[in-house]
């Protein structure tokens, strides 16, 4: 019997060493990524005290101001026999607009803005042109990326000097424009990279209009003739974001290679492919 008990509380004794060794090992586990953790963070905040300077600043010009009336009004204010509630009250709201407004700051810098700029003509060969591209430039006008930016052709219109308005051509829908020097329908937009969007070209002696679709096989020539008019309504844009839209006036001269382009003001519903 005496034997039994003594192998039960060695037993016993043993189950309770391992217990205490188990929870020495999980503390051990537990405090080592903590401590990792707080390691990872307190290199994270080595841009904390400009926070709180940017932070200081919103929170004075947003509780004071910068005048001399408004700093005495914010003394008053900290120093006067106001109740506790209402001075804590102030601060946090203060605060929170402040650390808001930094933030604020930051992310609209970061978020992707399309541009369109002035359009350009090329002259293909430089030395004797016999082709003519008109393009229209688009750039990311902040710090964010554009990664699906594409380009559409929505209508081409010509004008009617009989009726003086617009009349439909044959392009009257959607077509996926090109890119230069890449040929392809879709590019990355990033800071300071602007690229160009081929619209149509024009070649020496044929007095025909091809727009640089994605299909070049079936690439539509439009005829033209000296003193034409035509519109050109474009769509450049990405997925997630708003698109650009621009109406563009072509104005076709005596020759082939007289070319004049101009952006007209259009309303977003009249560039409606279905208009």
């Amino acid at each position: 019997m005496d034997k039994s008990i003594q192998i039960n509380i060695n037993l016993h004794n043993l189950y309770i060493a391992l217990g205490v060794l188990a929870t020495a090992l999980l503390i051990s586990l537990i405090f080592r990524k903590t401590r990792k953790w707080f390691k990872r963070r307190y290199k994270e905040l080595d841009l904390l005290g400009v926070y709180f300077t940017q932070a200081g600043l919103q929170w004075q010009a947003l509780i004071w101001g910068s005048s001399v009336l408004a700093l005495a009004f914010g003394w008053h204010f900290v120093t006067a026999d106001w109740p506790y509630p209402v001075k804590v009250t102030a601060c946090v709201v203060a605060l929170f607009f402040a650390g808001y407004y930094v933030w604020r700051e930051k992310y609209i810098r970061l978020v992707p803005r399309l541009e369109l700029s002035p359009l350009v003509i090329t002259s293909v060969p430089l030395d004797n042109p016999t082709q003519q591209f008109v393009l229209i430039t688009a750039k990311c006008a902040t710090d964010g990326t554009i990664k699906d930016c594409r380009g559409q052709l929505l209508k081409v219109l010509k004008w009617s000097v009989h009726k003086q308005d617009w009349d439909s051509t044959q392009i009257s829908s959607t077509i996926d424009l090109l890119w230069s020097e890449l040929d392809v329908p879709s590019v990355l937009l990033e800071p300071g990279a602007p690229r160009r969007l081929v619209i149509f070209s024009v070649e020496k002696n044929t007095w025909q209009i091809k727009v640089w679709d994605e299909k070049r096989s079936v690439r539509i020539p439009l005829s033209y003739s000296p003193k034409s008019v035509f519109r050109f309504d474009i769509r450049v844009g990405e997925p997630c974001f708003k698109p650009e839209f621009a109406s563009i006036k072509i104005i076709f001269g005596q020759t082939w290679g007289d070319i004049t382009c101009e952006e007209i003001k259009v309303s977003a519903s009249d560039q409606s492919p279905n208009r």
